[in-house]
């Protein structure tokens, strides 16, 4: 069975005002994969990411990166600048 909470939310809201200019950001929590031994090793820890907005072309980026990596993608989609 799919999960449809994301879609139905979007549809529910799609003929709010604010719908067409906003960017919807989805982040979950952090989660470990097997047993790592108290290794921190990226590729252990998965974190879906979505960003959703009607003014964003669709794409899929598989760059690894991580939570500290979404103000500066925020940042950057509405044009300003970040270090």
């Amino acid at each position: 069975r799919q999960d449809c909470a994301i879609g139905n939310f979007l549809q529910d809201i799609s003929a709010e005002p604010f719908y067409d200019s906003t960017i919807f950001l989805f982040v979950s929590d952090h989660t470990q994969l097997g047993n790592s031994k108290g290794t921190i090793e990226p590729h252990n820890f998965l974190v879906p990411y979505l960003i959703y907005s009607p003014l964003i072309s669709s794409q899929s980026i598989s760059t690894t990166g991580s939570q500290v990596d979404v103000t500066p993608t925020l940042l950057h989609l509405l044009g300003e600048d970040y270090t």
